[in-house]
């Protein structure tokens, strides 16, 4: 079988070859809505045939749940359905795509671009084996956070973007870390920030396979737009006057304060803006620490404070036509839900299953845990004794154990999905994002084991090379900077 990702739920290996050269047509439906496939796709398919086969979409009015790729421009094609998202049919005189949904044919072409095969230099052609294929994903919502901090290249979010999107993501999270340059608050970014100019041909690409973009901004902790160990704050290092928008220290904003309340609107305005159209918005609210031990900052009774910003700012968010999601953690006391549990309030100041059961129905809960393994669910119970099972996306990290449990788990529950979490580490190694996409995606256990890391870091290296081709420029191949993490003197 082709090393295709996320594996198909059947693939069958049929008699015959499908042998080209330099050019294929596409015939798509002529109400095919996606412009950003029909621009990405001729360059995808010409980097993954090594530059030596070109391919030309057509559209067709008489086609409706069929594509078809061929040698010649006036290929008999006929419409076809699917129970299915999507289906290959390889045969020797051409390739059918039959598809549920517009989705439907951008994975159908994702699938396939995995299986080309390499370029024969002494035939100057391809001799793709015949093959069949049908496929649907295990789950609706499989969704990527990727955060933008100040060392993340534009070209290597273009990469990532297009990874996720080969892989099957429904969704991609942007987490601006000071790098977005909003016009109602400039000090939002460092001076090296990104324009929005700057980020729609990625928005773009990820459009094109398929991605729906959910715009994202912190609404209470992470409020510096800066990791915790770094001590950083980028509107405070650029405009210390501001620090009343701040409780003590700059980690976690005054939402007292109506300013910074009208100040979120804009931002979640410019973001939506920013993305298109969409279903959610995420609003974060993890990890609100506060100067003073076990003391409540945001709070003057029982946590209304806090519960009464939450559903307020959810509420805005629901009447611009999106769903809030919030992180899950502030619901965890330390109490029930000690280490490896991620519950980061304390049973002394807060009440978090009260909050809980006032938290406004529309908001899902994006419940992260990072170190317990594939037998550990109490806080999707908890979650479940107060939210519907629509309303709980599962949020793994890194390590086989973990990604593997909350997959399994988001299955087993019918939950409206998972959302792979890849912080600091996905500049180093992808691997473990590929591996949430693959189990986000399939109905049956991966072929290829969690423990076979190297058979991912492989696929995952290749499968970018293809995507943004590195034209032989050292410091624009791979997926890492540099060879070493250090300069040796």
């Amino acid at each position: 079988m082709h090393n295709i990702f996320p594996t198909p739920c059947q693939y069958i290996k049929k008699e015959g070859t499908f042998t080209f050269c330099d050019k294929l047509f596409m015939t798509v439906p002529e109400n095919f809505s996606n412009r950003d496939f029909r621009m990405l796709a001729p360059e995808l398919w010409k980097n993954f045939t090594a530059g030596k086969c070109e391919l030309e979409i057509i559209k067709s009015p008489s086609l409706h749940t069929t594509a078809y790729i061929s040698k010649t421009r006036q290929a008999i094609i006929q419409n076809s359905k699917t129970d299915f998202e999507y289906e290959i049919n390889c045969s020797e005189h051409g390739i059918t795509l039959t598809f549920d949904g517009e989705n439907g044919l951008v994975h159908a072409f994702s699938t396939l671009l995995q299986a080309l095969p390499p370029y024969s230099i002494k035939k100057e052609c391809f001799d793709l084996g015949c093959f069949a294929v049908t496929d649907r994903p295990s789950l609706s919502f499989r969704g990527m956070h990727l955060c933008v901090f100040p060392e993340t290249s534009l070209l290597f979010l273009k990469k990532m973007v297009r990874l996720f999107g080969l892989m099957k993501c429904s969704h991609i999270v942007l987490e601006f870390f000071g790098m977005l340059k909003f016009d109602c608050f400039p000090h939002l970014a460092w001076q090296i920030g990104y324009s929005k100019s700057d980020l729609e041909p990625i928005i773009s690409d990820g459009r094109a396979l398929g991605v729906e973009f959910i715009p994202m901004f912190n609404h209470f902790g992470h409020a510096g737009g800066s990791r915790f160990r770094s001590g950083k704050n980028t509107v405070l290092d650029r405009a210390p006057e501001y620090e009343e928008y701040f409780l003590p220290g700059g980690w976690t904003w005054n939402v007292e304060n109506p300013d910074v309340v009208a100040l979120h609107e804009e931002m979640r305005s410019e973001l939506c803006e920013l993305f298109g159209k969409g279903r959610y918005f995420h609003m974060g609210c993890d990890e609100v620490y506060a100067a003073e031990p076990f003391a409540d900052p945001y709070d003057k009774t029982d946590n209304e404070s806090f519960m009464r910003f939450i559903n307020n700012t959810a509420e805005k968010i629901n009447k611009s036509g999106r769903t809030p999601i919030m992180w899950g953690d502030m619901f965890l006391d330390d109490k029930d839900f000690p280490y490896p549990y991620c519950g980061n309030i304390s049973h002394k100041c807060c009440d978090g299953e009260k909050n809980l059961a006032g938290l406004s129905d529309n908001v899902i809960i994006a419940d992260w845990q990072y170190n317990i393994d594939g037998s550990e669910r109490r806080s999707v119970d908890l979650f479940l004794k107060y939210k519907d099972k629509s309303s709980l996306i599962l949020c793994p990290w890194t390590g086989n154990d973990n990604i593997k449990g909350r997959c399994d788990i988001a299955k087993e529950y019918g939950l409206l999905g998972v959302m792979a979490t890849t912080w600091n580490d996905i500049c180093r190694d992808p691997k473990f994002a590929v591996y949430t996409a693959c189990l986000m995606w399939e109905n049956k256990e991966t072929e290829t084991p969690a423990n076979r890391w190297e058979v991912f870091k492989m696929m995952t290296a290749q499968n970018i090379r293809k995507l943004v081709p590195s034209n032989g420029i050292y410091e624009n191949a791979g997926f890492y900077e540099m060879e070493l993490d250090f300069k040796p003197v």
